[in-house]
């Protein structure tokens, strides 16, 4: 979209994507709810104005006591 446009992207923006390599390192999906929190824990520091996930979490049930941090 950026390109049919002459603008520079916005660099307050930064985008954290699952990829093959995220596979490799952390398994299979899903990933335990305590991997999006140390995500978030990461990124605070930073004060950001937003953080989203587009992601369902469709099971009901935690992996570990820990994973209530990102129920």
């Amino acid at each position: 979209r950026n390109q049919q446009q002459d603008r520079k992207p916005d660099e307050r923006l930064f985008l954290v994507a699952i990829d093959q390599n995220t596979f490799n390192e952390l398994g299979a999906w899903p990933f335990p709810r305590t991997y999006h929190a140390q995500l978030t824990s990461l990124l605070a520091p930073e004060k950001p104005a937003v953080m989203t996930w587009d992601i369902i979490f469709a099971d009901n049930k935690q992996n570990s006591d820990e994973d209530f941090a990102f129920a």
